[in-house]
């Protein structure tokens, strides 16, 4: 099942966050910028974008657009997190339900389905941000070997998954274009693109 989550792009943040310059070429400018800023705000947007199983234990399946935003200040000394992040969510957006087999009846939904809702976003385990998001799934009637007549009632559910975030370090934001696929460096955002996954990062001053 597809998950909203961080997956390989936080491994390559965190991967990226300890390289030193003999792994790879970063603009000195990044550090003479915020070498010195103890605390740093950062806002992640991650969207999702795919085809995934849209009811709990069924099979029906439907393309999905989804994004959430988490705004959060970061002591890159410390490695800790400061202050409350401001955690900003969007509705899911999905078109095409239907069958695991395109030549049967698509299933019909009770309500929406929301592929993942941030929930918190706390302090984790070394340097990392503990983010948890939640899936709910709507009650649905899902029909059974391509028939309306023998459809299966199909109950709403929800669950949770804690995702460990590892907040890039300020080294990622002098990478040069070309250096690592699927990430892009423009000014103060760092674009990283995995699959149906796009994590956007920005640095600021706190």
């Amino acid at each position: 099942m597809k998950r909203m989550i961080v997956g390989k792009l936080a491994i390559a943040t965190a991967a990226l966050s300890i390289m030193g310059p003999a792994q790879a070429q970063f603009d000195p400018a990044i550090f003479a910028k915020w070498g010195s800023v103890a605390v740093l705000k950062f806002k992640l947007v991650q969207t999702y974008e795919g085809e995934r199983i849209v009811i709990k234990n069924g099979a029906a399946l439907a393309t999905v657009k989804d994004r959430f935003e988490v705004e959060f200040r970061w002591n890159q000394y410390e490695a800790r997190l400061v202050g409350e992040p401001v955690i900003k969510n969007y509705p899911t957006v999905m078109s095409g339900v239907r069958g695991s087999a395109k030549e049967c009846p698509a299933p019909t939904l009770a309500g929406p389905f929301e592929h993942a809702t941030a929930v918190s976003a706390v302090q984790g385990e070394g340097a990392f941000l503990l983010v948890t998001l939640r899936t709910d799934y709507p009650a649905a009637s899902e029909p059974q070997m391509c028939s309306q007549e023998s459809s299966k009632t199909v109950p709403a559910a929800s669950e949770d998954q804690a995702i460990m975030v590892p907040p890039p370090g300020i080294a990622i934001f002098g990478m040069k274009d070309g250096q690592a696929p699927g990430i892009t460096v423009k000014g103060d955002t760092v674009t990283m693109r995995d699959g149906e996954l796009t994590n956007v990062w920005t640095i600021a001053e706190s």
